[in-house]
């Protein structure tokens, strides 16, 4: 069995995703598995935890749908501890934001950035769009 496990910090995915193909240099603490007592697993619930279903989904998809999750995720989560919606609704809403994703791409007119990632700035442009779509069904909620 192999793990790869650290400390819960975004700096290295976030070094790793800036700095790809390169390793950017980090200073940050290591995690010391001799100062873990134990490690537990268990199977993860979906009702649970219905935002990694859709997660995995979009990573498996690949192309613009993890941006344009990004996107929608951070304003929903915003909106969340603004109070400005129910804890519930952040997968919900998020869910929404895909399927409108699913449905431009089977349009005529779907931007180059929703079709693929290109470059950094097709990647913002599919975050923006998620983001907008999000705010979009919002404003429906709120």
């Amino acid at each position: 069995m192999k793990a790869q496990m650290g400390l819960p910090d975004m700096k290295v995915p976030i070094a790793y995703c800036l700095g790809w193909p390169e390793r950017l240099p980090l200073k940050i603490p290591r995690l010391d598995p001799l100062s873990m007592s134990a490690l537990h697993f268990e199977k993860i619930n979906p009702q649970r935890y219905p935002c990694l279903p859709l997660a995995i989904k979009v990573a498996k998809q690949g192309g613009a749908a993890p941006a344009v999750l990004n996107g929608a995720n951070e304003t929903v989560v915003t909106a969340f501890l603004g109070e400005e919606i129910r804890f519930v609704e952040i997968a919900e809403t998020v869910a929404a934001v895909i399927k409108d994703f699913e449905k431009a791409l089977h349009q005529v007119d779907v931007p180059s950035f929703l079709q693929k990632i290109s470059t950094l700035e097709d990647a913002e442009h599919a975050d923006k769009w998620g983001r907008k779509q999000a705010s979009k069904i919002l404003e429906s909620i709120i």
